[in-house]
């Protein structure tokens, strides 16, 4: 393989003087050991390194790290978080793969820290929880960047084998793209952070306002340009206590409009986000997002009460209702696509 990338190398060099410039995915720079090959063997040129493979639990992350060193010019392009050919959320109906990550959304996007590449480690293939120490831990896995200036910067990607139409590519691309360019073009002051994920409060204070941007202003610039933009599903609270007069409907980006009705109505009514809605309880309803005449796809969701007061009589003939000390609520939320278990 060394060989072939040098010979291939030296002929695309000298049979043009149109100024090339090499690139090559990772793969074709790293040889036995996963060191990689000696720059100057190549060219002593520029050389670019698209680092890609970083599925934490393999203990390749420091791939980026180890080719900057090696004095290749690297792009950082690590599939966990900027492959848009991974799914938008953890739903079977959603296209793409999931050899990398089980899905990859907006905030996932915009949360990566692209001045250090161990600070991202979140979770396994499989979803379980993976931190930085863990990785670490293995001698070598978290080789240091000696050579920052080698970084170039950072690239997303989308594979096409699951991509058919104009559409589909439209909805794999925006608005994740949005926060590629983010966090490409502008450091956070929560990424300045030493520890995995950095100043978490600051981050999500900082997606709260980015959020709104997209939901506000840049999903209004795609639509005049004629692009079909994922709209993403909203989030209900399916789980509501007795002291709650209805659930709470959420959307990723503020700005949005939510439209409900009762499974089998013919009338569709419409909210904001992150509003509360009249919804009876035990009863199905649908739920989508509309966004300039197009929408989501749409959701069903039953709402339900946690333990529901128990009236008992008491001495005088009166009825009481038994105080609840404990309540849980289940919040069933597309912004997070997981189930949390939380104390009120």
């Amino acid at each position: 393989m060394e060989y072939f990338i040098k010979v291939a190398s030296y002929s695309v060099l000298n049979a043009t003087s149109n100024n090339l410039k090499l690139g090559f995915w990772e793969d074709g720079v790293l040889g036995e050991g996963d060191e990689p090959y000696t720059k100057p063997d190549i060219s002593d040129d520029d050389v670019i390194a698209y680092a890609w493979q970083n599925i934490w639990e393999w203990g390749v992350a420091n791939r980026a790290y180890k080719l900057a060193n090696a004095g290749y010019k690297v792009v950082l392009s690590q599939a966990t978080h900027l492959y848009f050919d991974m799914p938008n959320e953890p739903d079977p109906e959603e296209r793409g793969l999931y050899w990398a990550s089980r899905f990859t959304d907006s905030f996932k996007t915009f949360g990566f820290m692209p001045d250090s590449v161990y600070d991202n480690v979140d979770v396994k293939r499989s979803g379980e929880s993976y931190t930085k120490s863990e990785l670490c831990q293995t001698d070598g896995a978290c080789t240091p960047l000696d050579k920052p200036e080698n970084i170039l910067g950072m690239q997303g990607q989308l594979f096409s084998e699951t991509v058919r139409t104009k559409q589909d590519l439209e909805y794999m691309i925006y608005p994740r793209i949005i926060a590629l360019a983010e966090r490409a073009w502008h450091k956070g002051a929560w990424e300045a952070t030493s520890g995995a994920g950095g100043n978490m409060d600051l981050r999500d204070k900082d997606w709260s306002e980015f959020a709104a941007a997209v939901g506000t202003k840049e999903l209004n610039r795609l639509h005049d340009l004629g692009i079909e933009y994922r709209i993403p599903l909203p989030g209900i609270k399916q789980m509501i206590s007795a002291n709650e007069t209805g659930p709470t409907i959420t959307c990723e980006f503020p700005g949005l409009e939510i439209a409900y009705r009762e499974v089998g109505a013919d009338q569709w009514r419409t909210s904001v986000c992150w509003s509360i809605l009249p919804l009876a309880v035990n009863k199905d309803y649908e739920f989508k997002t509309v966004s300039f005449g197009r929408e989501s796809r749409t959701m069903k969701a039953t709402i339900q009460m946690i333990n529901p007061p128990t009236p008992q009589t008491t001495t005088s003939g009166y009825q009481r209702v038994l105080g609840l000390s404990r309540l849980y609520c289940i919040w069933f939320s597309f912004l997070s696509y997981s189930l949390t278990i939380n104390m009120i």
